[in-house]
């Protein structure tokens, strides 16, 4: 993620969104994605957990608009 960050076009491409739009996206929904530790593992952060799912966005759902297969995956 601090490589995309240093290349914002790079970063573009990759997520779809600025580097600006993703932290407005994850401020909106970090409460929501906050996963709790356990015995057995640390949990993954919530930027993590974001870029997990909007770096999957576009190959699951080509011909939706990138905003709303976002809303349908925070939906889920």
């Amino acid at each position: 993620m601090p490589q995309f960050r240093l290349d914002e076009q790079r970063f573009y491409v990759y997520f779809r969104m600025t580097p600006e739009c993703f932290d407005e996206i994850l401020n909106m929904v970090k409460d929501e994605i906050r996963k709790s530790d356990t015995n057995y593992r640390e949990a993954r952060s919530q930027k993590n957990d974001l870029l997990l799912h909007s770096d999957s966005l576009p190959l699951v759902t080509p011909s939706i608009p990138l905003g709303i297969a976002f809303e349908l995956a925070l939906q889920q």
